[in-house]
């Protein structure tokens, strides 16, 4: 089951890129682990594994060496994180179903301000890259074990 944030992609000129940043492996994801005891407290047992990343959706004008030098310079911390980048519309590599994994999206509303907006333009700029026109944050949540999708429901 995936649920998706519903950014508005269709208002960009130019591209729209979907950067992804998780924890490398060997290294301890707090968050992951803060929210899978939260699910545990709400009473769900049946969540093995939760991962927790954080996306950002990226509008405009970027050639490939820009986008990578985001990725590796700006929005991760090169010694815990990895990055991973894809154009909007480009499909992703499709995995076998799981039905005992769910991933949630948890995004602002079309037309809230997203505050890391201007510090992310910010710094693309002090890097030299001109090109972003427009910038959404979201975090993404895995979940992994027996989960009904009554448990999904008050979880989310």
């Amino acid at each position: 089951m995936t649920r998706s944030s519903g950014l508005p992609v269709g208002r960009l000129a130019g591209a729209f890129w979907r950067f992804v940043i998780r924890h490398r492996s060997g290294f301890p994801d707090p968050e992951a682990q803060r929210l899978k005891g939260d699910i545990l407290d709400l009473g769900v047992k049946g969540v093995e594994r939760v991962e927790a990343v954080q996306v950002y959706y990226v509008g405009g004008k970027l050639a490939e060496e820009e986008l990578q030098r985001l990725g590796a310079e700006l929005l991760t911390d090169p010694i815990t994180q990895e990055f991973s980048v894809r154009e909007i519309g480009s499909l992703p590599p499709v995995a076998p179903g799981d039905s005992r994994r769910s991933t949630v999206e948890v995004a602002y509303h079309p037309g809230v301000r997203d505050p890391v907006e201007d510090s992310l333009r910010k710094g693309a700029l002090d890097l030299g890259i001109a090109g972003i026109r427009q910038v959404h944050t979201a975090k993404e949540y895995t979940l992994s074990g027996r989960i009904s999708s009554e448990d999904l429901s008050r979880i989310c």
